[in-house]
């Protein structure tokens, strides 16, 4: 049994410099890509139009990541991490506490609490 790929080969062209992740949201209706531009864009999966687009990182966006379709968690070279309403684009916080490159930012669900973020570090570390 082979597994069945449906090609979409659509251009969700907008970020003005190169794309280092590109993720689903929950739902499943929007697509959240970071870039090198510094920018976090959501779009709609169905249009391929940007709904949305985030600023505030000073550097390359390497990751990011919704894990409730309410907010969303990107990592950078600028060595943040920041949590964004996804609604209104307002940052609600803004994590500093990284001494390198945040590599990858994915939510690890929790038996006993809600889903919580794991960022990788260049320094060798994890962060919860």
């Amino acid at each position: 049994m082979g597994c069945r790929y449906r090609g979409i080969h659509e251009n969700f062209g907008g970020q003005t410099n190169g794309v280092w992740s590109a993720k689903f949201t929950p739902d499943e209706q929007t697509l959240l890509s970071s870039s090198e531009d510094t920018t976090i864009k959501i779009w709609d999966f169905e249009t391929y139009q940007c709904l949305r687009t985030f600023e505030g990182h000073t550097r390359a966006v390497i990751s990011v990541v919704s894990p409730d379709d309410c907010v969303l968690a990107s990592g950078a070279t600028d060595q943040t991490v920041r949590i964004w309403d996804m609604k209104t684009g307002e940052c609600l916080r803004i994590l500093t506490d990284h001494t390198r490159w945040i590599f990858a930012i994915t939510k690890i669900h929790s038996p006993v609490k809600s889903p919580i973020l794991a960022s990788s570090i260049e320094d060798q570390t994890i962060r919860l």
